[in-house]
């Protein structure tokens, strides 16, 4: 009998009506404390697969995912036993009271939802089987959920009974990587007394409820296409980090590529940035210490999944986040024997290094296999650096292989210490994102394909305001799926930024830092306009050297000043020849 039969036997016994799940409606994360939109939209349903390998039953589709929910079963019906490949399981709002040993035959099985039904024992089988035991098997979580539900007692059993009990207490088992979670919430055990395991789970329960109160829905700046970035940030809230006081930025559409933090110095433009990366990975990166004060609440895409993360001095469960690189104002150096693995390393240490993607060139130069890699670095470099450098050589050089800049004018090779700041911030700061994002997507051919969240302190730093725009102008285009975050001190990057921009303005009150998302059309302002906005704030820009203002030249461009000065000593030359005659 094949998975589909099961399926129709189910149907017919119970009276049931499946509808049959699509991939993309079956992408999804479960856990215990809220419950998937998936069983609310598809209370009767299945997801199916054909294996990826066979020797029998090639052209049969296995059932993976199997969802009876709200249908006032009262026993779990016994076919679900022989479907062998089902690695999820909801049987949630029935009115189920016996769980039967066979469960632990369904070798794949991961998940188990049997919450709010009138179970009144866990079967002794459950813990006696060794995968329920051990969480590493294929490097998923084990997720059991028997929340509300009549359970008196978890089962004894000589050889497991004290391996449970010492999972379920310990102060840091439930929910997190690599520990098994279950959900007794709702129950009343009496034995064994696991009122720190009580205690765990009540706290997981706030904490999922708090995400549940912060999670919005999906806007967008185009809402014909309705098309996220696959990695974005929607909302942050912080209250005393640093000095930011009761700072909430809402609303910020998932399809925005760039957001730009402004504010004087001193204001808490970094605080914020800084913020954000503890929002994303919580007090700790790598071991570093990130942050031991405040609140932070931080509501992000992550493809399909809206994730919220909650961090302060009772919570700090911030799911692990890889797409993702910070970079303070120091972006000069780069080092190939040994770099910080932190993210943000560079955002809370100026002295930090970043990855050395001369390095890496010259291990994809003589790959085949990584030809491709080669290639595409070059080509963004170029693209970024053009038009001042034409090419970028990697040469054999005294048993020792070189890399080596080519200057358009003089084609002069030059090497990487060789060239000015601006050029090393670059080639340091760029090569350290491809290095960092394509480390967690190996998959990815092209590297205008890889996709995440950079945040960038002082982006303008080290460029001349004709790279300043070009910097983002570039950045955008070369990198369509990543979604930066940069403070500046200066509107020209904001003259490169796509129309999905967002502006955030920081400002110092008696009450402390606040900072707010600006509403207004920026795109349509040019430099001294953007300079006398809200974005900055430039009240008094009238040169001090000027004493006659009617001499102030209020020309929107340099070729417009030096054509009407061209107009006026015509009409002088005019005027004089006039007098003579």
């Amino acid at each position: 009998m094949t998975d589909l039969d099961i399926i129709k036997h189910i149907e017919q016994e119970f009276n049931l009506k499946f509808e049959k799940l699509t991939s993309e409606q079956n992408r999804y994360t479960w856990n215990y404390y809220e419950k998937s939109e998936i069983v609310e939209k598809h209370p009767v349903s299945y997801y199916s697969r054909k294996p990826y390998s066979s020797t029998q039953e090639e052209d049969n589709e296995v059932v993976k995912t199997l969802i009876i929910s709200d249908c006032k079963l009262s026993k779990i019906p016994e076919l679900i036993y022989s479907l062998k490949k089902l690695e999820t399981l909801v049987l949630s709002n029935n009115e189920i009271k016996e769980v039967s040993g066979a469960i632990v035959n369904l070798k794949e099985l991961w998940h188990i939802d049997l919450s709010n039904n009138k179970i009144e024992k866990i079967p002794k089988s459950l813990f006696e089987a060794s995968k329920f035991l051990t969480t590493s098997m294929g490097g998923r979580d084990y997720h059991f959920d028997f929340s509300n539900n009549k359970i008196e007692r978890i089962p004894e059993n000589k050889e497991s009974f004290t391996a449970v009990v010492n999972e379920l207490t310990k102060e840091n088992a439930v929910g997190l990587p690599n520990i098994p979670s279950i959900n007794l919430v709702g129950n009343n055990i009496k034995y064994p007394p696991l009122q720190m395991f009580k205690e765990k789970n009540l706290a997981w329960q706030e904490y999922y409820d708090l995400q549940k109160k912060h999670r919005t829905k999906d806007i967008y700046f185009n809402n014909e296409k309705r098309k996220s970035l696959p990695y974005c940030i929607k909302s942050i809230k912080v209250n005393n980090y640093h000095e930011l006081k009761n700072v909430s930025i809402q609303n910020i559409e998932t399809d925005t590529q760039w957001i730009f933090v402004t504010g004087e110095n001193g204001y808490g433009k970094t605080s914020l940035l800084q913020s954000i990366v503890i929002g994303f990975l919580g007090n700790e990166d790598e071991k570093n210490i990130l942050n031991k004060e405040g609140e932070i609440i931080l509501e992000y895409k992550n493809q399909q999944e809206n994730i919220v993360n909650i961090t302060n001095n009772e919570f700090d469960y911030a799911d692990d986040f890889p797409h993702f690189a910070a970079y303070g104002p120091a972006r000069l150096v780069k080092n190939s024997r040994y770099v910080n693995q932190s993210k943000t390393a560079s955002l809370f240490n100026p002295y930090s290094e970043l990855f050395d993607i001369e390095d890496k060139l010259k291990i994809w130069k003589n790959e085949p296999a990584y030809k491709h890699l080669y290639n595409g670095a070059i080509e963004i470099l170029i693209k970024l650096l053009s038009p001042q450098i034409k090419n970028i050589e990697t040469i054999a050089h005294e048993n020792d292989i070189i890399v080596r800049y080519i200057e358009k004018d003089t084609s002069e090779a030059k090497s990487f210490n060789e060239l000015a700041s601006g050029y090393r911030s670059i080639i340091t700061m760029v090569g350290d994102i491809i290095i960092r994002l394509s480390k967690y997507q190996s998959e990815i051919k092209d590297f205008s394909e890889l996709a995440g969240i950079v945040l960038i302190d002082e982006i303008d730093l080290h460029l001349h305001p004709k790279w300043q725009k070009a910097m983002v102008e570039n950045l955008t285009n070369l990198f369509p799926k990543i979604q930066f975050i940069a403070s500046t001190h200066s509107p020209i990057p904001i003259l490169g930024a796509p129309e999905n921009t967002v502006i955030i303005n920081v400002q110092r009150t008696e009450k402390g830092i606040t900072a707010k998302k600006l509403e207004f059309e920026f795109k349509t302002l040019l430099p001294n306009t953007l300079l006398s906005s809200p974005i900055f704030g430039f009240e008094e820009y009238l040169p001090k050297s000027i004493k006659d203002l009617s001499k102030l030249r209020t020309e929107d461009g340099w070729n417009e000043i030096l054509f009407n000065d061209e107009v006026e000593r015509r009409i002088n030359k005019m005027i004089e020849e006039g007098k003579n005659d």
